[in-house]
């Protein structure tokens, strides 16, 4: 199974919100024996970059940590009865839109697909170690975010916010959504307004090219009324002088 959403990110401004950016999100499916593995990418993109139709980047300075972050995966073992969730490096979203509340729709659609295909499968622990995140104030978060699904921490040797995330069964979780922060929109009238927008923009372009042709014919047409004036001007000035001369 492969989906895809288109979400929008917002941002507080002054007494509105303002969208921040656009995250494509990937959700794909696929079983491997006795087991089904279900993986979440995401991307971040921007109108400008579509409607100007950039080139992506040249992939020999892609970093080899790129195929880590953004991108949440979950196995379901049907031998042993558990879903485990990828977490550490592989369970990060990127610094240019962590705090957004898109990882929290990434491992929203996890959730979900936890509850409804293996709601009395048992979840594996999820290490919440300095091994994994070495900065506390990035364990605390990890906490939080999983804490808001209905996950139970559990301390390591007393240390705040260095333990294990505990969950019975699937069927104990639940989803979690921040509205205030993301939303998701309708793929197909987001593409319908793209290209309208992109017509109009060929269309402003085009009627520029028109301004400045006519602008040059008019001016073109100017100067030659001008050369003509003056040309006229010297030729009456010439009769006159030779009428003289010759009344004379």
């Amino acid at each position: 199974m492969n989906n895809i959403k288109l979400i929008r990110v917002k941002q507080k401004l002054g007494a509105g919100d303002r969208v921040f950016a656009y995250v494509m999100v990937n959700v794909r499916t696929k079983k491997h024996g006795h087991s089904e593995t279900i993986s979440v990418d995401v991307t971040p993109i921007i109108k400008d970059e579509l409607l100007s139709g950039v080139p992506d980047e040249d992939p020999s300075k892609t970093s080899p940590l790129d195929d880590k972050t953004n991108r949440f995966t979950a196995t379901a073992d049907a031998n042993r009865e558990t879903v485990t969730i990828a977490a550490g490096p592989r369970m990060m979203i990127g610094s240019s839109i962590r705090d957004k509340g898109v990882g929290t729709f990434a491992l929203n659609e996890i959730i979900r697909w936890m509850i409804v295909k293996y709601p009395n499968y048992m979840v594996d622990i999820v290490n919440i170690s300095s091994s994994f995140l070495p900065d506390e104030e990035e364990r605390k978060k990890a906490v939080h975010f999983f804490l808001n699904f209905g996950f139970d921490f559990k301390e390591n040797n007393g240390l705040p916010y260095e333990g294990t995330m505990e969950a019975v069964l699937c069927m104990n979780l639940h989803e979690h959504m921040n509205r205030s922060k993301v939303d998701e929109i309708d793929i197909s009238k987001f593409i319908r307004e793209l290209l309208r927008e992109r017509y109009m923009i060929e269309e402003t372009i085009k009627n520029q090219g028109r301004l400045i042709q006519e602008h040059e014919v008019f001016r073109n047409k100017a100067e030659k009324d001008r050369f003509a004036s003056v040309l006229i001007n010297i030729l009456t000035v010439l009769g006159i002088l030779f009428l003289l001369f010759y009344l004379r």
